[in-house]
């Protein structure tokens, strides 16, 4: 297990990489360049050139560039490209200068990363709170007072007879005191 492991796989796509890349093939190239498995990707990039590899890590620093929802898989073909063409790129100083292009893009996405982690809190947290006021314009609100016509009218006969009978609505301090005596 562990030897076939340092041998990698025998499956390469090669190929296809091959192909895609003369015929400028968009549909082939993404369907072969969105491929997991690492084994895989090493044995395909070690069967290409080193003209072949650098067409590759072209056209997958343009991905980065343009596609950044997939940058996960294109870093890490980049990165089977870089080891094992490596040499052959940095020995030809016009491919060499090619590159500066992809790393000076990465280096300016690495310093925006806290800005973006930034922007993302926040517009997570406007979201969420979006969200809090879509469901509370679903639940009915419960007025604390609810007026029904008429209740002025009721309201003022309450407090004339407040004036009027004030030993009815509890205002007479005798009240007590005629009941105690009636009661002994």
């Amino acid at each position: 297990m562990l030897y076939q492991r340092r041998l990698g796989s025998h499956l390469s796509l090669a190929p296809v990489l091959r192909q895609g890349l003369r015929a400028q093939d968009t549909k082939s190239l993404t369907e072969t360049l969105h491929l997991h498995d690492r084994s895989v990707m090493d044995t395909s990039v070690s069967e290409l050139n080193g003209v072949e590899a650098f067409d590759l890590l072209q056209e997958c620093a343009r991905r980065v560039r343009y596609l950044p929802e997939h940058t996960t898989v294109y870093c890490a073909w980049i990165q089977r490209i870089v080891q094992h063409h490596g040499s052959f790129l940095r020995s030809q100083p016009v491919l060499a200068d090619e590159t500066r292009y992809f790393y000076d893009h990465a280096r300016l996405r690495c310093a925006m990363y806290r800005h973006l982690l930034r922007i993302r809190g926040r517009l997570l947290h406007a979201v969420n709170e979006g969200q809090k006021v879509v469901a509370s314009k679903d639940e009915v609100i419960k007025p604390l007072l609810e007026y029904v016509e008429g209740d002025e009218d009721l309201e003022e006969e309450a407090s004339e007879e407040a004036v009027m009978f004030p030993r009815l609505r509890g205002k007479d301090p005798t009240i007590g005191v005629a009941e105690s005596r009636e009661c002994s």
